[in-house]
């Protein structure tokens, strides 16, 4: 499935149909704000040894907006999550991978940002869709993942971008902060998946057999 590339971008995803109808109703879904903190995270979960990246004495911290899990957010993802994004992965891994965690609808505005760190412990192959409308360089909010020597590789929140992600190994990525003066909001589709069955988690749920 991946090659020397640990991410497989995929522009233009979704149909125009199916796109149109999403983005008619991702502005309507109702969001929570979640703020996360966690203090010695930069001593051993996410540790550095390079000065131009968070010292031990760091907090870890993200903000971000996630869909409450009503009727709407379910009708709205299971069409993507079913008819589009696990065919996709699965005709990737040649039906190898077949769990997979029902994904988080995730809203990015002002303030928003998620400090370095990687998802390792919940799957071995993520997956980003973002869905955007008119989003600039200098809103930030922009993904960045870190290669081997720690350099960091941008990806902007294009609409109707898939991202597939190797997880096997830690992969380092951030979202920088959203400005004040930003007044829109970009939205991303975010989950998992694996070849076995994983370890169910109060925040993403668990695992389905698909």
């Amino acid at each position: 499935m991946f090659r020397k590339n640990p991410i497989i971008k995929i522009n233009k995803f979704l149909d125009e149909k199916s796109l149109k109808k999403i983005k008619k109703i991702l502005p309507k879904l109702k969001f929570k704000t979640v703020y996360q903190e966690r203090k010695k995270h930069f001593s051993h979960v996410f540790k550095f040894n390079d000065s131009k990246w968070p010292s031990k004495k760091e907090k870890w911290s993200a903000r971000f907006g996630v869909a409450i899990n009503d009727e709407k957010k379910r009708k709205f993802v299971d069409e993507i999550f079913y008819n589009h994004i696990v065919k996709e992965i699965k005709k990737r891994s040649k039906n190898k991978i077949k769990y997979f965690l029902y994904p988080n609808i995730y809203k990015i505005k002002a303030g928003d940002f998620f400090r370095c760190h990687y998802d390792q412990f919940a799957g071995t192959v993520g997956y980003t869709l973002f869905f955007s409308t008119d989003w600039k360089w200098d809103y930030g909010g922009i993904l960045h993942f870190l290669d081997k020597n720690l350099k960091p590789e941008a990806f902007f929140p294009e609409d109707n971008i898939l991202l597939i992600r190797n997880e096997k190994k830690p992969l380092l990525h951030y979202v920088t902060q959203v400005p004040k003066y930003v007044e829109s909001s970009h939205y991303l589709i975010l989950g998992w998946a694996k070849s076995k069955p994983g370890k169910k988690s109060k925040f993403r749920g668990e695992y389905l057999k698909l």
